[in-house]
């Protein structure tokens, strides 16, 4: 991915075609102009098992993974409810732990402790519950976009009569654009620019 939004060796190289990145829904030429490249910190891999027994990967989703929280809520309730000493399910509470680290990692370097805002499409958004959740389980903060503006050459959050400073923006919200059709920009390409 950065390099698709850099130096574009992967298609000078011949290892993908440029038509794949080409355009919509998958490439945004905006990004281009970030002052940080991007780069893919968190896929979600949807997994099945075949009949004979092989996993494969039915989507390999970087724009918005989910289900975490959810796995991990089943697990303790089922946890709770299930007497059987001999099982040790795999722990997968840490997860929440490893999202914050990996969306520190992609704050401003320098940055000890970074502003982290959960762009969700809130109350509308069936999935709210686990922004939500996973917004404050990483110390951060769910918002929807009416929540963000842009001044003074950067990304803020305002709160009841605050404003405080957004250092990364994990965005969980329906709208995969910064840019409709006609080039306008969507309700999250005006948060960011």
């Amino acid at each position: 991915v950065r390099d698709a939004y850099g130096e574009r060796r992967i298609f000078a190289e011949g290892v993908v075609p440029e038509r794949v990145l080409g355009g919509p829904p998958t490439f945004e030429p905006l990004v281009a102009e970030f002052a940080q490249r991007p780069g893919v910190h968190i896929v979600g891999f949807d997994l099945a098992r075949r009949a004979d027994g092989e996993m494969v990967v039915l989507e390999d989703n970087v724009r918005t993974p989910s289900g975490v929280a959810y796995l991990i809520a089943a697990r303790e309730a089922i946890g709770e409810a299930l007497d059987c000493p001999e099982l040790t399910p795999r722990r997968i509470d840490s997860a929440p732990d490893f999202l914050a680290e990996t969306l520190r990692s992609a704050a401003p370097e320098g940055m000890e402790e970074p502003r982290v805002v959960v762009v969700a499409d809130g109350e509308s958004s069936t999935a709210w519950w686990e922004h939500r959740v996973l917004a404050k389980a990483i110390g951060g903060v769910a918002a929807t976009l009416e929540r963000l503006e842009t001044a003074e050459g950067r990304l803020w959050l305002r709160g009841d009569g605050t404003r405080e400073p957004v250092d990364v923006v994990y965005r969980r919200t329906d709208d995969p654009r910064l840019t409709g059709d006609g080039g306008t920009l969507t309700g999250l390409g005006e948060a960011v620019f």
